[in-house]
């Protein structure tokens, strides 16, 4: 999933800087705050040592990350769970599988409603097939 994201894209021209896990995730958009503030974070919920509602309010609970926009893309379609996220600060919720384009369109939209011309993306995803969900 981490490599359809990232050639989905990069292929549109955004830059990406990715994450393994959730803890990394975190780690990755504080550091990228201090360096370059990254202009969005797409998130999955179902990740390894730190889950994606964990990451989204360390992130909005941390000053320097607290206005980044943050999509969710999960394959946890429970509007329990969007409810959750958009409550803690999520700009939107997309749920796998999503039809083609709307990733892209959502980013776009995102982007421009930030009124950005450049984009630092920080995706967690599990590059262990079997902590995702399916």
């Amino acid at each position: 999933m981490r490599g359809l994201i990232k050639k989905l894209l990069t292929d549109k021209g955004y830059q990406m800087i990715e994450a393994a896990d959730g803890a990394q995730a975190y780690a990755l958009s504080v550091e990228a705050a201090i360096l370059e503030m990254p202009d969005l974070v797409v998130l999955d919920l179902m990740m390894p040592k730190m889950n994606g509602f964990d990451v989204l309010q360390k992130l909005k609970a941390t000053p320097m990350t607290a206005h980044i926009p943050v999509i969710v893309v999960t394959a946890r379609n429970q509007s329990a769970d969007e409810t959750r996220a958009q409550r803690m600060g999520a700009i939107d919720y997309i749920t796998k599988p999503w039809p083609a384009g709307e990733l892209e369109d959502r980013v776009k939209l995102a982007l421009t409603a930030g009124h950005k011309t450049s984009v630092r993306l920080i995706r967690a995803y599990p590059t262990d097939p079997s902590q995702a969900m399916s």
